[in-house]
Protein backbone atom coordinates (compact mmCIF):
# COMPACT_ATOMS: atom_id res chain seq x y z
CA UNK A 1 0.00 0.00 0.00
CA UNK A 2 1.47 3.65 -1.15
CA UNK A 3 1.91 5.54 2.16
CA UNK A 4 2.13 2.99 4.90
CA UNK A 5 5.07 2.79 6.43
CA UNK A 6 5.39 -0.50 8.85
CA UNK A 7 8.67 -0.93 11.29
CA UNK A 8 8.34 -2.86 14.94
CA UNK A 9 9.20 0.57 16.33
CA UNK A 10 5.99 2.15 15.05
CA UNK A 11 3.89 -0.62 16.42
CA UNK A 12 5.30 -1.22 19.88
CA UNK A 13 4.90 2.94 20.20
CA UNK A 14 1.98 2.55 19.50
CA UNK A 15 0.76 -0.52 21.75
CA UNK A 16 2.68 1.93 24.56
CA UNK A 17 0.14 5.01 23.55
CA UNK A 18 -2.99 3.15 23.63
CA UNK A 19 -1.50 1.47 27.21
CA UNK A 20 -1.42 4.99 28.14
CA UNK A 21 -4.52 6.13 27.24
CA UNK A 22 -6.18 2.49 29.09
CA UNK A 23 -4.15 3.65 32.21
CA UNK A 24 -4.76 6.87 31.98
CA UNK A 25 -8.76 6.02 31.59
CA UNK A 26 -8.47 3.33 34.49
CA UNK A 27 -7.47 6.47 36.77
CA UNK A 28 -10.89 8.29 36.09
CA UNK A 29 -12.87 5.52 36.35
CA UNK A 30 -11.35 5.19 39.50
CA UNK A 31 -11.32 9.14 40.75
CA UNK A 32 -15.47 8.92 39.81
CA UNK A 33 -15.89 5.85 41.12
CA UNK A 34 -14.94 7.73 44.55
CA UNK A 35 -17.10 10.83 43.89
CA UNK A 36 -20.04 8.07 43.23
CA UNK A 37 -19.19 6.65 46.20
CA UNK A 38 -19.74 10.10 48.30
CA UNK A 39 -22.77 10.84 46.18
CA UNK A 40 -24.69 7.52 47.29
CA UNK A 41 -23.68 8.23 51.01
CA UNK A 42 -24.65 11.88 51.23
CA UNK A 43 -27.03 12.44 48.70
CA UNK A 44 -30.94 10.88 50.88
CA UNK A 45 -33.44 11.06 47.74
CA UNK A 46 -35.84 8.27 47.44
CA UNK A 47 -35.66 8.86 43.65
CA UNK A 48 -33.13 11.05 41.74
CA UNK A 49 -30.33 9.61 43.91
CA UNK A 50 -30.74 6.20 43.16
CA UNK A 51 -31.51 6.54 39.43
CA UNK A 52 -28.49 9.11 38.91
CA UNK A 53 -26.34 6.78 40.80
CA UNK A 54 -27.43 3.59 38.54
CA UNK A 55 -26.90 5.96 35.27
CA UNK A 56 -23.24 6.75 36.66
CA UNK A 57 -22.71 3.16 37.22
CA UNK A 58 -23.86 2.34 33.88
CA UNK A 59 -21.62 4.79 31.97
CA UNK A 60 -18.59 3.42 34.52
CA UNK A 61 -18.77 0.21 33.30
CA UNK A 62 -19.13 0.90 29.90
CA UNK A 63 -15.86 3.04 30.65
CA UNK A 64 -14.16 0.07 31.96
CA UNK A 65 -14.73 -2.56 29.06
CA UNK A 66 -13.45 0.40 27.43
CA UNK A 67 -10.10 0.40 29.37
CA UNK A 68 -9.95 -3.21 29.07
CA UNK A 69 -10.47 -3.27 25.83
CA UNK A 70 -7.58 -0.46 25.01
CA UNK A 71 -5.33 -2.30 27.42
CA UNK A 72 -5.80 -5.30 25.91
CA UNK A 73 -4.98 -3.89 22.26
CA UNK A 74 -2.44 -2.00 23.43
CA UNK A 75 -0.27 -5.36 24.94
CA UNK A 76 -0.94 -6.94 21.81
CA UNK A 77 0.67 -4.14 19.92
CA UNK A 78 3.29 -4.24 21.91
CA UNK A 79 3.64 -8.02 21.43
CA UNK A 80 3.12 -7.28 17.66
CA UNK A 81 5.33 -4.79 17.50
CA UNK A 82 8.10 -7.55 19.27
CA UNK A 83 7.30 -10.63 16.85
CA UNK A 84 7.74 -7.72 13.67
CA UNK A 85 11.24 -7.48 15.04
CA UNK A 86 12.49 -10.49 15.34
CA UNK A 87 11.22 -11.30 12.02
CA UNK A 88 12.89 -8.76 10.60
CA UNK A 89 16.08 -9.47 12.48
CA UNK A 90 15.23 -13.15 11.59
CA UNK A 91 14.86 -12.30 7.65
CA UNK A 92 17.71 -10.20 7.46
CA UNK A 93 19.92 -12.88 8.59
CA UNK A 94 18.54 -15.61 6.23
CA UNK A 95 19.31 -13.02 3.14
CA UNK A 96 22.80 -12.83 4.30
CA UNK A 97 23.38 -16.47 5.14
CA UNK A 98 22.89 -16.72 8.41
CA UNK A 99 26.08 -14.73 8.80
Amino acid sequence: MDGITISSERISAAGVGVTDVGAALAREIGTMGDLLAEIRSGWQSDCAAPQFASMMQSYLDEATVLKDALLSHGATLQSTGLRFGEAEHDLAAGLRGGR
